[in-house]
């Protein structure tokens, strides 16, 4: 049986869909372990840092502590962030993702609570478009971070918010954070099946006509598949869409090529393109019981 193994990740094409959240945090060890009363918290003596951030690394090793942590502690962290409200809450809609925070992490924005999760291996996100200031004073963004019990990991994990930290504001009508999924059920020389499926949000009080546009391109840009569809979707609904593609003479991933293809999928309306998300390392491997075919 062949398959493919695909890897993906939303970033804007044409439409710039995300931006960096990384810069300008503030950062706080603390004794207690239990959540704070009150937040947001006053910030004003707290180091800055860049992210991604592991406080445990900072610390001196102690023979006494976890091997499998590196012998290095864990702890309470506290972060916090100030930033302008990207775009107006009443036309755009706000992401917030987090790769990956170790652990037991939970979150608010401007004192509201958004939301928590416990495992430090998995990514996370929240919609922050109804807790956003409108005016024109900065939120403040809290992450609490409990990694006390730190000798939970056969391997080293570290301790805070250690991955990439991503903005993402869209259009009402839009692909939400991991909107799309991709399988290739046939793979041959000549010709590999691209099955996706895709979700689109339409978070406003109208019934909204649009077309979803899908295009795969190989390494070299070039266009390798597309389909185009009309679609209706009703106020405050979430549509889901199957799509299959074609892609003719495939080229195959391997250790010495390690070719990627890329997918498009745009939504437009009245030819204006409103939203892009890009799945952009996908490959065509074909296997069989777990070996590679030569």
């Amino acid at each position: 049986m062949f398959g493919l193994t695909c890897c993906s990740a939303a970033y804007a094409k044409n439409i710039k869909r995300e931006i960096d959240f990384i810069f300008d945090w503030k950062f706080s060890l603390v004794e207690d372990s239990q959540l704070p009363s009150q937040v947001p918290l006053q910030d004003s003596q707290w180091r800055d840092v860049r992210l991604p951030h592991d406080w445990s690394v900072e610390t001196s090793f102690d023979q006494a502590l976890e091997g499998a942590t590196g012998y290095l502690p864990g702890g309470v962290g506290i972060y916090q962030k100030h930033f302008a409200t990207p775009a107006d809450p009443q036309q755009k809609t706000t992401y917030i993702v987090f790769d990956g925070v170790y652990n037991n992490a939970t979150y608010w924005l401007n004192g509201q609570r958004l939301g928590e999760n416990p495992y430090g291996y998995s990514p996370v996100y929240f919609n922050l478009t109804d807790k956003l200031k409108s005016d024109g004073s900065n939120n403040i963004l809290t992450v609490h971070v409990d990694h006390s019990r730190y000798g939970d990991s056969r391997w080293y994990t570290g301790s805070g918010i250690y991955r990439n930290v991503k903005l993402v504001t869209v259009d009402k009508l839009h692909i939400p954070v991991w909107g799309t999924f991709v399988t290739t059920p046939d793979i041959t020389p000549e010709q590999a099946t691209v099955n996706m499926q895709v979700s689109v949000l339409n978070e406003t009080k109208a019934v909204k006509h649009f077309q979803l546009n899908t295009d795969i391109f190989n390494k070299a840009g070039q266009l390798v598949a597309t389909q185009h569809s009309q679609q209706k979707l009703k106020p405050n609904k979430t549509g889901e869409y199957s799509l299959s593609l074609n892609v003719l003479n495939p080229q195959l991933w391997d250790i010495e090529q390690p070719t990627m293809y890329q997918v498009v999928t745009n939504v437009s309306q009245d030819g204006v393109l409103v939203d892009s998300y890009s799945t952009p390392s996908v490959y065509f491997r074909r296997v069989k019981w777990g070996m590679n075919i030569p």
